[in-house]
């Protein structure tokens, strides 16, 4: 039965790519909407499809496998900063599947990983981890509960943009105190209107479910981030969703691309 799920959902997926390559450039992603509403994202975990995440990313062969996240390289640059260490305690706010876990875990041995994300999610990850065993997988229900902990890096893959109050989150995770601070899939803009640092957004790439969101004001969101005493290591486009478009928002904000910063705690 379970093989027979695993052949449906890869067939499903296959037509959803096909669909999404003959169809990419008439695909709506986004329209602006006046307000940011206080029930955001009612997308839930399915506790046998993270299993079977966790089997086929932690025990597969393949070099192809690659989780489905917002940032592909983010085992590299763990490397490059933490390989000497003997341990280091990596956040992954919003993490929702654990494929990403188990990518980087497989690939970085030392990884100490703290996982938060929706109440529901967190109980699913949390079944998860008690019927794996894992060890080295923390999952964490508030931010207050790490305050105790010495965090390294903070990662926030495609997450920001649904936190409606968004600054109050950002001077939780700010307090942490942590080395570095990375932003995956940030959607930014260039023009400041009437003085607001974020426009708001329905996304609709997703039907039947809808999500809404913000796009940030590109040098507002550095500055408030330099104001906290993070500096700006590196920007790059943020190329995972190749259909991505902002077709359907107004040109008044000026040049609008998908973003990943990289932010490294002033000395």
């Amino acid at each position: 039965m379970e093989n027979y799920f695993l052949i449906l959902l890869n067939i499903y997926q296959k037509i959803v790519r096909k669909i999404s390559n003959l169809f990419s450039s008439k695909i709506i992603y986004f329209k602006e909407f006046p307000y940011m509403p206080d029930e955001n994202y009612p997308a839930k975990l399915d506790f046998e499809f993270q299993k079977y995440l966790f089997d086929k990313f932690s025990f597969g062969t393949s070099n192809r496998l690659y989780p489905g996240v917002t940032y592909n390289n983010l085992d590299s640059i763990l490397y490059s900063l933490y390989s000497k260490s003997e341990r280091f305690n990596f956040l992954d706010f919003g993490a929702r599947n654990i494929d990403h876990y188990c990518h980087l875990n497989k690939n970085i041995s030392n990884i100490n990983y703290f996982y938060h994300d929706l109440p529901q999610y967190n109980e699913t990850i949390h079944q998860l981890k008690k019927e794996k065993n894992i060890q080295n997988l923390n999952i964490i229900n508030s931010i207050e509960l790490l305050e105790s902990i010495e965090l390294d890096f903070i990662f926030l893959g495609s997450v920001l943009q649904y936190i409606k109050d968004y600054k109050s989150l950002l001077s939780k995770l700010f307090n942490l105190n942590a080395d570095y601070f990375f932003l995956a899939g940030q959607i930014c803009y260039e023009k400041k209107i009437e003085n607001k640092d974020v426009f708001f957004f329905k996304q609709l790439n997703s039907l039947p479910q809808i999500n809404y969101g913000q796009a940030f004001h590109y040098d507002s969101l550095i500055q408030l981030f330099s104001e906290n005493g993070w500096k700006l290591i590196t920007k790059s486009l943020n190329k995972t969703d190749k259909h991505l478009n902002f077709n359907h928002i107004s040109k008044k904000y000026g040049k609008i691309d998908n973003l990943d910063f990289f932010f490294e705690k002033k000395s």
